[in-house]
C-alpha cells in the first residue's frame, strides 16, 4: 500500500518552528518579566500579578504565593503588577491592595526592580552567545571578503539581482519593465576594489556594507541620499561619493531601502561540469579556477556569465587556475534559456482573470527547453488570477490534460487549441484537480485568449561553481559588539530625518515570528542567532525613557529622587495610557506591514519558481550535443 505522507513532515516542520517561536519569543518575553519577579522578591516588594502579554487574559490561575499567574491576549510584552512601583491600573487593572498601607520602597530597590527585566535579557543573550560560540555560523565565504566581484549597471538589473527574478517577462502588455538608468556604483567602483570603510566607518565584511548603506543618512547639496566609500585599488585609497537609489524590496509592503549595486568577489572553483556543454568539450577540468575571460580578470560568476554574454556567441579565450599553472582554453558559448516559458490563459481582457500553465519536464528530456513546443510531462497549472470567479475551482497544483476535450502535452498546444475553439463558442477546459484527485471540466465565456511568454536567453558554457561556505566561531564580545552597533545603527536612522529608515521597516510579533520560523527551519544555529539579537534588541529598547518601558519607570523614579517627592499618581497614569495607546498603534501599524511583507515575499518566491521551474527541478541545464572544439 503506497500514499503521499509528505503531509506527515509537513506537519512536523510546523510543529517544530511553531515550538522554536514558543521557546524562542515567548522565551525572550518570559525571561524579562521573571527578572522584575525575582528582583521584586528578593527585595521584599508585593507582587499583584504576573502576565505574558497585555489586556484580558486568556486564562490564569492564583499561585500559593498570592500571585496571579495568566496568559493575555496581547502578545506585545507582560508585566509583572508591583503596585508599589507605579500605578498602571490602566493598563494591568487596579492593584489588589491600597498603595498607602504598604511600605515605602527605596530609590535603589526600584532601580534594581525595574532593571532586572533588562538584565535577565542579556543574561539570557549570554548563554546564547556562549552557545554559538563554539558551534558557530555557516557563512558564505563570500560574505567575508571586502573585495568587490560585480558593479550592476542598470537599476532595473540592480533589482532582478536583489529579487532574484526577470521583471521584464512578468505578464501583460504593462508589465514592469526596467529602468536603464546607471546603478549609482556603475563607472565609479570597479570588480577588484576592496572597500575599507563606508562614511568613514571601518568596513569588516561584505555583510556590513548592504547594512550600513541602508542606514546611511548623508545627502548631498541636492538632498539626494549619499554615501561615501573607502576603496583601494592597485595599491591605493581613494574616497568616492556614491548617490544611493531606493529599491523596492517588496511590492506589497512598500519598503524600500538604499542600495549602490555591489556584489562581492567568488571563489571560482569549478565543482561540476554539464555534459556536452562547452565546458565540458573544451577540458574544464573539475577543481580549476576561473582567472580570466578573454583576458580580463574575473572576480565573480556573475561577472564571468557578463563577458561570456558580451561575447555574442563569438569564440571566447578562457584562462584557468590549475594547481601551480595557468591554462588557456577555447571554447564556444551556447544559447540556454535561463526562465521558463510560460502560457497565461486570460478571460476578459488585459484586467481580467488569468492562469498561468507551466510546463513540467521530465529529468530525461532531451528536447529543446526553450521552445513551447517540447512535450512536457505535465501541465501545472501555477497562478490564478480569479477575479469575477472566472476560473471557478480551479487551484494552482492543479493539472491541466485537455483543451475542447483535445489532450495537450504542451504549452504551444494549449494555445493552439485555444485560438482554434470557433468564434462565439465557449473553451472547455480538463484538469487534474489536487483537492478533489478527480478530473473536473472549466467552461470559459467567449471573451477568452490564450499567449505564450518565451523564455529569457543568455549564453552559458556549463560551468557550476563551488559554494563555498565557512564556519564562523565568534566569541561572545564580538557578538554583542556586533548585534549592539545593528541596534544603535537602527535608532539613529530611524530618527534621522535624513535616513530612508521608518517606522514601517520595523518588524513587530508577526516578522519576527516568521523569521525564527525560517531560521528554526533552516539551521538552528541561526534561530539561536536570531534568538540573541532579539534580547539584545528587548534590553535597548526597553531602556528607552518611553513610559510603560522600563526606562520610562527609570525616567520617572529619577524625577521623583530629584525633586525629593513623589510624582503625581494621575501625571503618571494619564502618560502612561497614552503612550500605551501609542504604542499600541505603532504595533498594530508594524503587523499590517508585517503581514503585507509576509504576502509580497509569497508572490515574489512564486514568481522565482515558476521563472526557473525546470533548472530547480532537473540535474543540470542540458546543452545539445556538439562537436568537440580543437
Amino acid at each position: 500500500m503506497t500514499g503521499d505522507f509528505s503531509w506527515i513532515s509537513g506537519l512536523f516542520t510546523s510543529i517544530w518552528g511553531w515550538g522554536f517561536i514558543l521557546l524562542l519569543l515567548g522565551g525572550s518575553i518570559f525571561v524579562h518579566e521573571m527578572g522584575h519577579f525575582l528582583a521584586a522578591r528578593w527585595r521584599g516588594l508585593k507582587v499583584d500579578s504576573f502576565s505574558i502579554g497585555f489586556g484580558p487574559k486568556i486564562f490564569g490561575w492564583k499561585g500559593k504565593d498570592g500571585v496571579e499567574y495568566r496568559i493575555s491576549w496581547i502578545p506585545l510584552g507582560g508585566y509583572v503588577k508591583l503596585p508599589q512601583l507605579a500605578d498602571m491600573r490602566d493598563i494591568e487593572g487596579g492593584p489588589s491592595a491600597d498603595m498607602a498601607e504598604l511600605p515605602p520602597v527605596s530609590y535603589l530597590d526600584k532601580m534594581i526592580v525595574v532593571s532586572a527585566g533588562v538584565v535577565f535579557n542579556l543574561l539570557l543573550a549570554l548563554v546564547l552567545s556562549l552557545l554559538l560560540w563554539p558551534l558557530g555560523m555557516s557563512v558564505p565565504a563570500s560574505a567575508q571578503t571586502q573585495v568587490v566581484g560585480y558593479v550592476f549597471h542598470t537599476m532595473g538589473e540592480l533589482k532582478e539581482g536583489m529579487q532574484k527574478r526577470e521583471l521584464s517577462l512578468l505578464r501583460g502588455p504593462d508589465a514592469p519593465k526596467f529602468d536603464n538608468t546607471p546603478a549609482p556604483a556603475e563607472g565609479k567602483i570597479l570588480p577588484g576594489d576592496k572597500i575599507l570603510a563606508v562614511d568613514g566607518a571601518p568596513l569588516h565584511d561584505f555583510r556590513e556594507l548592504a547594512e550600513k548603506v541602508a542606514f546611511s543618512s548623508g545627502r548631498d547639496q541636492d538632498n539626494h541620499p549619499k554615501v561615501t566609500l573607502t576603496i583601494e585599488r592597485d595599491g591605493s585609497t581613494k574616497d568616492i561619493d556614491v548617490l544611493p537609489a531606493l529599491i523596492d524590496t517588496n511590492s506589497r509592503s512598500g519598503d524600500a531601502l538604499r542600495e549602490i549595486g555591489l556584489s562581492p568577489a567568488d571563489n571560482l572553483v569549478v565543482d561540476d561540469i554539464t555534459p556536452n556543454s562547452p565546458a565540458f568539450l573544451a577540458h574544464v577540468h573539475m577543481g580549476d579556477a576561473i582567472f580570466a575571460v578573454n583576458g580580463q580578470k574575473v572576480y565573480s560568476y556573475l561577472q564571468m556569465n557578463e563577458l561570456i554574454d558580451s561575447a555574442a556567441g563569438q569564440p571566447l579565450a578562457l584562462t584557468v587556475q590549475r594547481g601551480d599553472q595557468k591554462v588557456d582554453l577555447s571554447l564556444q558559448p551556447l544559447p540556454v534559456p535561463r526562465t521558463t516559458p510560460l502560457a497565461t490563459i486570460t478571460v476578459g481582457g488585459a484586467d481580467g482573470a488569468t492562469v498561468d500553465i507551466l510546463p513540467v519536464y521530465a529529468r530525461d528530456e532531451s528536447g529543446n527547453r526553450a521552445s513551447p513546443a517540447t512535450a512536457t510531462q505535465s501541465l501545472l497549472v501555477w497562478n490564478v488570477d480569479n477575479r469575477g470567479g472566472a476560473f471557478g475551482s480551479l487551484h494552482p497544483g492543479d493539472f491541466l490534460l485537455k483543451v475542447n476535450d483535445q489532450p495537450v502535452k504542451s504549452i504551444q498546444q494549449v494555445v493552439d487549441a485555444m485560438k482554434s475553439t470557433p468564434a462565439g463558442q465557449a473553451a472547455v477546459l480538463t484538469y487534474a484537480s489536487q483537492d478533489t484527485h478527480a478530473n473536473a471540466n472549466l467552461t470559459l465565456s467567449a471573451n477568452f485568449g490564450a499567449e505564450i511568454t518565451p523564455p529569457g536567453m543568455t549564453n552559458r558554457i556549463g560551468l557550476l561553481f563551488r559554494m563555498a561556505s565557512v564556519t564562523e566561531h565568534t566569541s561572545p564580545p564580538e557578538q554583542f559588539a556586533r548585534a549592539f552597533g545593528q541596534v544603535f545603527s537602527m535608532l539613529r536612522s530611524l530618527f534621522n530625518p535624513h535616513s530612508n529608515i521608518g517606522i514601517g521597516q520595523l518588524s513587530g510579533p508577526i516578522g519576527i515570528s516568521r523569521l525564527i520560523y525560517q531560521f528554526s527551519i533552516q539551521d538552528v544555529r541561526a534561530a539561536l542567532w536570531f534568538a540573541f539579537i532579539v534580547n539584545v534588541n528587548l534590553a535597548i529598547l526597553n531602556l528607552m525613557p518611553i513610559p510603560v518601558l522600563d526606562g520610562g519607570h527609570i525616567l520617572f523614579f529619577t524625577i521623583a529622587r530629584l525633586r525629593r517627592r513623589e510624582l503625581p499618581i494621575n501625571f503618571i497614569a494619564a502618560t502612561q495610557m497614552v503612550c500605551m495607546v501609542l504604542l499600541l498603534t505603532m504595533a498594530l501599524y508594524v503587523s499590517f506591514k508585517d503581514s503585507r511583507r509576509w504576502l509580497g515575499d509569497n508572490e515574489r518566491e512564486s514568481e522565482v519558481l515558476r521563472d526557473n521551474y525546470y533548472i530547480l527541478h532537473d540535474d543540470d541545464m542540458k546543452f545539445p550535443a556538439a562537436p568537440a572544439q580543437k
